[in-house]
Parts: structure tokens; sequence; C-alpha cells
């Protein structure tokens, strides 16, 4: 998301990396793997974690001006950043300013403590049964999902080796100009690969690329791509086990 240099309260600020893309340039929901957890975890404890805040506080503190305030008429691009480069919905924007306007009737600028204050609002109020990857999952790829989840449960954040081996060979057998990386055109074919032929939806293929691609230039390196994998298998479990956890509790 580029943020004009003389922008935000007409004082110099810092430029973010990521563009800001439009929902319908994403994928439905709108919602990124990043907002979920902290969303998830938010309404869980009821309040912002430690570490949530401090990457809030980051985000904020690339877009204040020299009065250490944020103009109003910017929420949206801080909400973009937050939400990983996507821009949010305006039913969400709505939400926020109209609590906002509740906290300060009339007011034009919110300091850091005030954009807490919002931002856990959001995340208290956000659907977080949604499934980001709602594609059906092969038994292979279940397996693969879990033993990814071991890996984890044993503090190495990523696949096991027979996995790591398959990744490499399907990224392999998709190189085939021998450049060392793959474009974001293969990568939905790819993962039908290790989906045991099953096609991800565009939504999944958009995520996954844009968590891995955090460039931004199109194309994924070997390590990437294994990192999308890795990605791709945790949030997978997780969402299954949320949406478990969600209708064991409904009924």
């Amino acid at each position: 998301m580029e943020i004009n240099s003389a922008n935000m309260n007409g004082t110099e600020t810092h430029t973010a990396e990521r563009k800001c893309q439009a929902e319908d340039e994403t994928f439905g929901n709108g919602i990124s793997a990043r907002r979920m957890e902290a969303a998830t975890e938010t309404q869980k404890s009821g309040s912002l974690s430690e570490q949530e805040k401090e990457f809030l506080r980051t985000v904020f503190q690339q877009m204040e001006g020299e009065d250490k305030a944020i103009d109003t008429s910017h929420v949206s691009a801080l909400m973009c950043e937050v939400n990983s480069g996507i821009a949010p919905k305006k039913e969400d924007e709505k939400l926020v300013m109209e609590y906002f306007e509740s906290l300060a009737p009339g007011g034009k600028t919110l300091d850091l403590a005030m954009f807490f204050r919002c931002v856990q609002h959001w995340y208290i109020n956000t659907r977080t049964t949604i499934l980001m990857f709602p594609s059906e999952v092969s038994e292979r790829r279940m397996q693969a999902v879990k033993a990814t989840k071991r890996c984890l449960s044993t503090a190495a954040n990523q696949l096991d080796t027979k996995e790591k081996q398959l990744v490499f060979e399907t990224f392999a057998r998709y190189d085939k100009a021998d450049e060392g990386v793959i474009r974001s055109e293969e990568l939905r074919e790819m993962m039908a690969d290790l989906n045991s032929g099953i096609y991800p939806t565009d939504q999944e293929v958009q995520h996954v690329m844009w968590f891995a691609d955090t460039k931004q230039h199109g194309f994924l390196d070997v390590k990437e791509f294994e990192s999308a994998v890795t990605f791709w298998y945790i949030h997978t479990m997780e969402e299954r086990e949320r949406a478990k956890s969600h209708c064991c509790n409904v009924l």
C-alpha cells in the first residue's frame, strides 16, 4: 500500500510496501489469514494481545504525522494494512468509524490508543467462522496437514521430510525452463497436484500467493513455494478445527 510521503497530516511519513487490493481483486470474504488469527484470539481473550499491539503500533507509526496522530480520512488505508493489503469492506469501515464517533464525537484524528480501541472493536465483530480454504481436502493432503501439525508441535515450523521432498519434486516439474521460479498462474496446478488432483478455489490460490509472494513480483522461488504450502496446510487444519468447535458450540 503506497502512502503519500506528505499525506497523513501534512507531514512526512514512511512508505508501506504493499499495495492495497480491492476486494473484488482478491476474494469474497475480504479477510486475510493474519487478521482472522488476530480476531479469533481477540474474541477468545476479550482484548488485543501484546503481540498484536506491537504489530499495530508498527503499522500506526509508519503512517502517523509529527503530532503522533492520523487523520480519520486515512482509516481505510490503516485497515487495509492491518488486513494484509486487502481493502476493508465498506461495512467494516462504517463499523469502525461509527465506533470512533461514539468515543470521540466530532473527532478528526486518532492517536495510537484510539487506534487500538477501534481495531479491537473491529476484531470482536469479525466473523471468524468463515473458511478461507474451502475446497475439498483429499486424504493425501489431510495426512500432510496432520504431519505438518506434528512438526509444529515440536517447534519445527516446517513440513516433514517426506512432504518437503514432494514439494521440491512438484516445484521442479513445473519449473520447466529451469529458472528457479514458478509463476502465479502455475500455482493453482501445483496446489491441485498436492491435493490429489482436486483444484483449490481461486480464493485459496490468491491467498496463498499473497502470503508467500511478499515482494509482489508475481512468482515464487522454491523456498517461497515451500513456505506457501506450509501456510496452506497449517490454515487448512486450523480452519477445520475452528469450524468443528463452532459446530459443537452451536449444538
